[in-house]
């Protein structure tokens, strides 16, 4: 991975996702705006690919991107990232390109490579793990997952399981810090996979009422013969009874 990073070079890549640091130049055509999105879509890829490596992962390098990913993160790829109101302006837009834009594809693509190189950041370093926190990774996340073009695609969604995993095993504080965001991400994944989601409280309610329940129907529909048969030192009592008769009876 240090010979492809090296090979590329950090400012090339660098160059590629720098679009996302500042604003949108309006004069682009639109196939202008979509060369600059693929250009982005290649830098994010390669930086999750170099990511793989534990201390490329760990360079304050990639890690100085870390606001930048989340900003694709939180807007669901790169194309609202950059262009929150649409890639085509209807103002400059011919009657063949008002509403234009690229296909949800590539938007999937960034999001994945932005989850795979999160989470290889935040698992390399602890400098790359406070960023991320600092930088609202986990809101960010909760955010994503409230968009169905994401949700509804089952690698983003294990992608995005990976992340909140590597952020949680580094900080289990975050389980009580922001308890209510890591539930909101909770929620929308355990649809993805097929349950129903319940608060912790609800939850250990319902399973205290459900065995309460059923304790309750167990002790109506038991009768008095079960009752007696429950208790070990009745039942050695009554056979030695049922053993001292018999004896006298053949006496």
């Amino acid at each position: 991975m240090r010979l492809v990073m090296e090979s590329v070079g950090a400012e090339f890549v660098t160059r590629l996702i720098l679009p996302l640091r500042g604003t949108p130049d309006p004069s682009l055509s639109l196939e202008d705006r979509e060369t600059q999105l693929a250009s982005i879509g290649l830098g994010l890829s390669i930086l999750s690919v170099v990511s793989t490596s534990q201390d490329l992962a760990a360079d304050p390098i990639l890690i100085e991107h870390t606001p930048l990913l989340l900003k694709v993160l939180k807007h669901g790829g790169v194309e609202l990232a950059m262009y929150p109101g649409g890639l085509a302006d209807p103002a400059k837009a011919g009657p063949s390109e008002r509403g234009g834009g690229i296909s949800p594809e590539p938007a999937l693509h960034a999001v994945q490579a932005v989850l795979d190189t999160l989470a290889n950041i935040a698992q390399a370093s602890d400098d790359g793990l406070q960023i991320s926190l600092q930088c609202g990774a986990v809101a960010a996340v909760a955010r994503a997952l409230q968009d169905p073009g994401i949700t509804a695609d089952a690698s983003t969604a294990w992608r995005a399981v990976g992340y909140l995993r590597a952020l949680l095993n580094k900080s289990s504080d975050i389980l009580y810090d922001q308890a209510q965001i890591v539930f909101t991400c909770i929620a929308p994944l355990a649809l993805v996979f097929g349950r129903t989601p319940q608060p912790p409280i609800a939850a250990a309610q319902s399973s205290q009422n459900t065995s309460s329940g059923a304790a309750a129907a167990a002790a109506d529909t038991a009768s008095p013969m079960d009752v007696a048969s429950a208790s070990p030192a009745q039942s050695d009592g009554a056979a030695q009874s049922d053993t001292a008769a018999a004896a006298g009876a053949a006496a």
